[in-house]
C-alpha cells in the first residue's frame, strides 16, 4: 500500500465517523429491524420445520389407522364362534361320546356275563373230571 491510499482510507474512516446524529439513528434503526427481521424469519423457518415434522407424525398415524381399520373390517367380516355355534357344534360329538358309552357299558355287562358262563363252565368241566376219575 502506499501512502495515498493509507491517507485515502483514513480519510473514508473519518467521513464515516463524521456522521450526523440523524443518520446515526436511522443507522440504528436498520440495524435493529435487520436483526429483528433475522429473528422472525429464524422463527419463522423453526415454526414450520415443526409444522412439517407434525405432519409427517400425523400422516403416519393416520397411514397406521388405516391398516388397523382394514385389519379391524377384515376381522369383523368373520363369523363369530358363540355359545349356540359351540353348542351346534358339540352336540354331535356329545352324542356320539353318549352312545358309545352305553355300547361300551352293554359291552362290559355281556363279558361280565360270558365270564361267569366261562366259569361255570370250567368248573363244569372240572366237576366231569373229578367224577371220571
Amino acid at each position: 500500500m502506499t501512502n495515498q491510499e493509507v491517507d485515502r482510507i483514513i480519510s473514508a474512516i473519518e467521513k464515516k465517523e463524521g456522521k450526523s446524529e440523524s443518520s446515526k439513528v436511522v443507522e440504528a434503526i436498520f440495524k435493529f429491524v435487520s436483526t429483528a427481521s433475522l429473528a422472525l424469519v429464524m422463527w419463522v423457518l423453526s415454526t414450520v420445520n415443526s409444522v412439517q415434522k407434525d405432519i409427517v407424525q400425523l400422516s403416519t398415524d393416520a397411514q397406521y389407522m388405516r391398516t388397523s381399520l382394514t385389519k379391524m373390517e377384515a376381522f369383523t367380516d368373520k363369523p363369530r364362534f358363540t355359545q349356540e355355534n359351540y353348542d351346534a357344534q358339540t352336540l354331535p360329538i356329545i352324542n356320539a361320546l353318549n352312545s358309545l358309552t352305553e355300547t361300551v357299558s352293554q359291552m362290559e355287562k355281556r363279558l361280565s356275563t360270558m365270564d361267569l358262563e366261562r366259569q361255570k363252565m370250567y368248573l363244569a368241566i372240572t366237576a366231569l373230571e373229578n367224577k371220571k376219575k
